[in-house]
């Protein structure tokens, strides 16, 4: 038998195999049952509005220039020691993406750990501004109705202290 008879008769059997394969495959992904959707359910998310600081002395870095850390109320830079020690600050949500499913029931149990007011609005869910105070809680409920991602802001920092809430469709 020549070398090019050989070829094409292993070529021929490769792909009769692959063939094989290919079908075994998909009957074993077309059989499998679906996966049944887990039904909507209560959900209660802990969330802290806060604020991160960091600081160092010019001994170890320059500080930046603070018109680019300065971005509104949400960033922040300022001496400690004038010349010496310098500190950045940026409020923040925590956790700061959360995600659930469409048709869930939605409370957001907010504390306010830093800052004296937050007013928070989440697009669609939660158009009316709400206030979250030092110290205290603020519960936002609602029913995850709507798929897709949506920004949860402090309208107080702007633009940086901002979340967002993906609700994954029911498919």
């Amino acid at each position: 038998m020549s070398g090019i008879r050989r070829t094409i008769i292993a070529s021929v059997v490769i792909a009769i195999i692959a063939a094989a394969a290919t079908a075994a495959a998909m009957s074993f992904v077309m059989v499998q049952p679906r996966a049944t959707l887990e039904p909507p359910r209560e959900r209660i998310i802990w969330m802290e509005a806060v604020e991160f600081k960091g600081s160092t002395t010019v001994g170890k870095l320059a500080p930046p220039d603070p018109k680019s850390v300065t971005i509104g109320p949400a960033f922040g830079f300022k001496w400690v020691k004038e010349g010496e020690e310098w500190q950045v600050s940026k409020y923040s949500f925590n956790p700061a993406v959360i995600v659930v499913n469409q048709g869930d029931k939605v409370t957001l149990r907010m504390f306010g750990v830093n800052g004296d007011v937050h007013t928070i609005i989440i697009e669609h869910y939660l158009p009316t501004p709400q206030t979250l105070n030092r110290g205290r809680f603020l519960d936002i409920s609602f029913t995850a109705d709507r798929p897709g991602t949506f920004q949860l802001i402090c309208t107080n920092h702007e633009p940086g202290m901002r979340g967002w809430l993906i609700v994954l469709p029911r498919t």
